[in-house]
């Protein structure tokens, strides 16, 4: 007898091209048995890991992080037994990529916009390929654009109005391979105002916890405020008269001053202080002088010149008490400088500025005399007085004419 013994399968694994790590590709092979049929075809990732056998002669194989990968096809035939082969998979890899984006909430004041932020890339291609970068905006993910296609690696990009931004960036090779980081962040627009004064302004004779009429203003003009803005106090001051709400208590208010000697603070110790927002009342501490009068005036200009768009509130003043020892010359000169004060401001209404008069005058008298219902002493009013105060200034800062908080494109 002639004994014939099975001869092994024979397998070759088919050469495969280069091909991008977004792709799959398919692997395929030549696999025969001279004396028998080849029946099951195992397919293995490197380190024996079976990805799938098959009963045909080709499997799919994507990329799963690694290049290049060596894939093993084990062929079986009738007679069980076994052989292999092995090829390398080069897959074009993406690129690598961190992205810095802006903060989740910017804060940005009404002169400030259009308002530059940027967008850090930091990328590379582990096979040295040429990327390119995509920045898309919008409010939100289903409505973006492109607004930006380059190399570069730092991408200025405006913010010209409050609201949320939806962002996505792309990093793309010459393979078309993409690597894509997105977010979203709040751009808040924030009015500031500025209390100048004396102890009226201070709050002095309130309650010690809404600083006269300042918090009742703030608390006003923050109910009025839509979604994405928000109001701050500023100034480098801050009073006893605000203890409730310390956060809100920066002013440039101080008992006992005249207005020369807040015009010397403003040019010579904050020189850098402006706002979208000024309430001033000055007068009484220098006998409602010409001088004083005039050194009011020069504080408004001050102001404006610092902020050309800012909205200035000027309170004129009222009679103190006949009780106060110098109450005589003191209301002599009120009617004077009352008259004198509304004819500056209207100088500059004309001249095109946001100068508005609140008539406190009118406000906490009775017969155009001293009204104590309103008040806690000869000069300082009590806490419904100042409330009163706080609601006239609100009522002409809601006036369409006089609006105290304005949008960007209203400079």
């Amino acid at each position: 007898k002639i004994r014939v013994l099975a001869g092994f399968p024979a397998v070759i694994i088919k050469q495969i091209p280069v091909i991008s790590s977004r792709d799959t590709v398919v692997v395929t092979c030549d696999a025969f048995d001279t004396n028998g049929t080849v029946k099951k075809y195992f397919w293995y990732r490197e380190g024996y890991k079976l990805i799938d056998s098959t009963l045909e002669p080709e499997i799919a194989v994507r990329y799963y992080g690694r290049s290049p990968q060596k894939i093993i096809c084990k062929v079986v035939d009738d007679d069980g037994l076994i052989n292999h082969d092995s090829a390398l998979i080069h897959f074009n890899r993406p690129p690598e990529s961190t992205v810095k984006s802006p903060a989740d909430t910017v804060s940005v004041g009404e002169s400030e916009f259009p308002y530059p932020v940027k967008f850090i890339v930091s990328c590379s291609d582990p096979d040295s390929d040429t990327v390119k970068i995509k920045l898309h905006t919008g409010v939100d993910f289903d409505s973006m654009n492109i607004v930006y296609q380059g190399t570069d690696s730092i991408i200025p990009y405006n913010l010209t109005q409050p609201g949320e931004t939806c962002w996505k960036l792309e990093v793309t090779d010459s393979w078309g391979n993409t690597v894509s980081h997105s977010g979203k962040f709040t751009t808040v627009l924030t009015h500031t105002i500025c209390f100048v004064g004396h102890s009226i302004v201070e709050g002095m004779l309130s309650d010690h916890n809404h600083g006269g009429f300042r918090k009742g203003v703030i608390d006003g003009l923050r109910d009025s405020l839509p979604l994405h803005e928000r109001l701050k106090s500023v100034g480098p001051l801050i009073t006893p008269e605000m203890q409730s709400y310390p956060a809100d208590d920066s002013c440039l208010a101080i008992s006992g001053t005249t207005a020369k000697e807040i015009y010397l603070l403003l040019t010579r110790v904050s020189p850098q202080l402006k706002s979208d927002i000024w309430v001033l009342l000055l007068g009484v501490n220098d006998w409602y002088s010409t001088g004083e009068k005039n050194y009011i005036v020069k504080i408004i200009d001050i102001m404006l010149a610092r902020n050309p768009a800012s909205r200035v509130y000027v309170l004129n003043s009222v009679p103190v008490s006949e009780e106060h020892v110098y109450s005589g010359s003191i209301n002599y000169n009120l009617p004077d400088f009352n008259k004198a004060l509304e004819d500056s401001i209207n100088v500059r209404r004309v001249g095109g500025n946001s100068v508005y008069l609140v008539n406190m005058f009118t406000l906490l008298t009775k017969d155009n005399a001293f009204d104590p219902t309103w008040f806690s002493d000869p000069l300082h009013p009590n806490q419904d007085g100042y409330d009163r105060i706080a609601d006239e200034i609100l009522r002409i800062m809601y006036q369409d004419s006089s609006r105290a908080l304005r949008k960007p494109e209203e400079k």
